[in-house]
């Protein structure tokens, strides 16, 4: 295991921005898949599928925003957590709009991934 001084040695020759340009790519990206999310529940709430709304909906609901709905509401902190845990768990495991583009972005970086190893390998 290396320690923090050997960690900063190996990785001071990266660019300071590529940290933040990665991290804000990821955070709009799940803002895009959000919007999407939300645009598919109100589709098909206008076409009379209450149900397939409402698991559309979950998708557009990040965790964060669960814990300040709860602590709002005056749960403790602990109870805010798992609201949160339990809103990010329902987005990730139901069958939504942001599900299926995170489980297609993960699909396809594996796919690159391989590729990448199988080339460099031979």
């Amino acid at each position: 295991m290396k320690t923090f001084n050997q960690f900063k040695e190996d990785n001071q020759y990266l660019p300071e921005g590529y940290g933040a340009l990665i991290g804000g790519a990821l955070k709009l990206g799940g803002k895009a898949l959000a919007a999407y999310s939300a645009y598919k529940a109100g589709e098909s709430l206008s076409q009379g599928k209450p149900r397939e709304a409402a698991i559309n909906a979950i998708g557009a609901i990040p965790g964060g925003r669960a814990f300040k709905v709860a602590r709002g509401l005056g749960a403790g902190k602990k109870l805010s957590k798992l609201a949160s845990a339990g809103q990010s768990i329902a987005r990730y495991t139901t069958d939504n709009p942001f599900a299926r583009g995170v489980d297609k972005v993960y699909n396809t970086a594996g796919k690159i991934a391989k590729k990448a190893y199988n080339t460099i390998r031979k």
